[in-house]
């Protein structure tokens, strides 16, 4: 008799999982090609400009079509610019997630991602490795608060000194607006250990606001960054002063699709540093056009 008791009490004090999946598996496949045109690619103080074009396939694959428990990714990327020889590789991002959600209002996500030399919307030349727990929580209907810490592993065949295991703290909210828009902001607080000069710690800013208009959609964003390395210092200087960056970044993006399956999306970015070592300071601005297929 007490034997069940407790077992009673045990399923009355487990919330059973909330439905996950409608539908069946589902596998999709996207071709998507850029055009690019960055007034400073190698983010010098010295702008000198380039153009280019990136020329990616991928597929996808969820275990359903709406609230799919599995998704995996795969793509493989040619990039050709002007200058420099650096830039021109093939790059190849794969990821996979498990999104669990113990009660309607609450959803579990663990993702995993490698990226090889960057993926086919980056500027990385890098390797990366990473791993990403969230717990998002949605205590009204059109509001969504999300905690996130991952784990990143960097590694850079052409320099060494950079590899390194970089940890962050994520908070984010995101907000429904009416029926059509969508504002988000988030928090980030990141800690990079390379064991060199690249040792540092990173604030970030982040708002963007994303909704439809009578024809297409647009998203407007910035970020602001705050770095602080340990040991890196400012070059040239008569005090040995350690290095502090600010970064700004905004991004305004236009997508139109004349049909379901292709999307055609003007975008234009701008990117600066400012530094209290004048040889780190720098400009960019970008601007790009893509078309994506996908079936």
């Amino acid at each position: 008799m007490r034997t069940r008791s407790l077992l009673v009490l045990a399923c009355l004090a487990t919330p059973p999982l909330v439905a996950q999946e409608s539908g069946g598996p589902w596998v999709g496949y996207r071709l998507r090609t850029a055009m690019l045109l960055d007034s400073n690619l190698e983010h010098d103080e010295t702008p000198d400009g380039a153009w280019g074009g990136v020329l990616g396939m991928g597929i996808d694959f969820q275990s359903s079509r709406r609230r799919p428990v599995l998704a995996l990714r795969y793509e493989v990327a040619g990039h050709r610019y002007s200058i420099p020889a650096a830039w021109n590789r093939v790059s190849q991002a794969g990821a996979a997630r498990l999104a669990l959600r113990p009660t309607r209002r609450v959803t579990l996500e663990t993702e995993a991602e490698v990226t090889l030399k960057g993926s086919s919307e980056d500027r990385d030349l890098g390797d990366q490795y990473l791993g990403r727990q969230s717990l998002a929580w949605q205590p009204w209907r059109k509001t969504t608060l999300e905690a996130a810490v991952a784990v990143r592993l960097r590694r850079y065949p052409d320099n060494v000194d950079r590899n390194g295991a970089n940890r962050y703290l994520q908070l984010t909210l995101a907000q429904q607006i009416g029926s059509a828009f969508e504002a988000t902001a988030a928090w980030r607080a990141e800690r990079n250990d390379a064991g060199s000069r690249y040792d540092y710690d990173r604030r970030t800013v982040e708002l963007e606001l994303e909704g439809g208009l009578p024809i297409g959609r647009v998203t407007i964003g910035g970020r602001v960054r705050r770095q602080r390395y340990d040991t890196r210092l400012v070059d040239d200087a008569s005090i040995p002063t350690p290095r502090r960056d600010w970064r700004y970044q905004g991004l305004a993006a236009w997508e139109v699709r004349p049909w379901r399956s292709l999307a055609v999306i003007l975008e234009y970015q701008h990117e600066a540093r400012r530094s209290n070592d004048p040889e780190k300071r720098f400009a960019a601005h970008q601007f790009g056009l893509s078309f994506e297929r996908t079936w």
